[in-house]
């Protein structure tokens, strides 16, 4: 971690407000819903998701140099399992974790309503079209879509080829693609997503309410996108949800106050100021 992390997220800079040196700064007790580090939980950590992306992805970590080794995945996944014992952890952690833990309202059973032959010819369709799909971990029934790096890009129509796996599909990324407003109804059919990205496509306000139906979405990613105001009353009203992001949008900053005023322990991201960048927040 000091090795990896420190520059970017560490005493002296804190890219995205995120400190992961020393340690016990990644655990802050009255922000519990931004940490990155799950104790007991690596495959719901953003430091495992983040570290383990395709390593052109957008969102890898870290963004230059070289990506982690499998050893040093291996190593961290194990650290987080065994409860991430830092200096400064007091036998708490684990139980405040679990206090971070999705409700259940958010966390249900996987519902395997899926012929095997019927899902294994779904997955290998969005292979033949570009997608990166495999389950959440070794033995788990839930599955995760990327579709960043599918050439052409994927537009509405090829939203169809999620209708199988609707029941399993935990996370979905189609940010970069040619989605629009048009194919959120497919979208929205999978009822069981807790993570969807829809940064840098051509969605809006539009196709953001028609995911009103998503009442287990944890995350929504829509940097980059054409939503403004008029989607903040279907962000709101999301239940289960504990972050969006909203930096590059027509999102105004009183509409943004008025979602975490409103939706208090919501993590609203609205990105960097031109002052923060300029003054040298540059990515890395």
């Amino acid at each position: 971690m000091q090795e990896q992390c420190a520059a970017c997220h560490g005493p002296e800079k804190q890219k995205g407000k995120l400190q992961l040196i020393p340690l016990a700064k990644a655990f802050p007790a009255d922000r519990r819903d931004r940490w990155s580090i799950i104790p007991g939980d690596p495959e719901a950590s953003t430091v495992i998701q983040r570290v383990t992306l395709p390593p052109d992805h957008y969102d890898i970590m870290p963004p230059k140099g070289d990506v982690l080794t499998g050893e040093q995945v291996d190593l961290l996944r194990r650290w987080i399992s065994e409860g991430a014992p830092h200096a400064g952890a007091t036998a708490s952690v684990p139980s405040e974790a679990r206090a971070a833990e999705p409700s259940p309202v958010s966390s249900p059973q996987a519902r395997i309503d899926i012929d095997p032959a019927d899902l294994e010819a779904g997955l290998q369709a969005i292979r033949g079209r570009g997608g990166v799909i495999a389950p959440r971990h070794v033995g788990s029934s839930w599955y995760e879509l990327t579709v960043s790096f599918a050439r052409p890009p994927w537009t509405d129509g090829d939203l169809a080829l999620l209708e199988p796996l609707r029941p399993v599909l935990w996370s979905l990324d189609l940010g970069n693609s040619g989605v629009t407003d048009a194919g959120m109804p497919l979208v929205a059919g999978c009822s069981q997503l807790r993570e969807l990205k829809l940064d840098r496509t051509r969605v809006g306000s539009r196709g953001v309410e028609s995911c009103a139906g998503l009442v287990h979405l944890e995350t929504l990613n829509l940097h980059s996108t054409a939503v403004n105001d008029a989607a903040l009353p279907s962000i709101r009203d999301l239940p289960a949800l504990q972050a969006v992001y909203l930096w590059d949008t027509g999102v105004s900053k009183q509409a943004a106050e008025g979602l975490r005023t409103n939706r208090p322990g919501l993590h609203v991201e609205c990105g960097v100021t031109a002052v923060e960048f300029e003054s040298g927040s540059d990515r890395g």
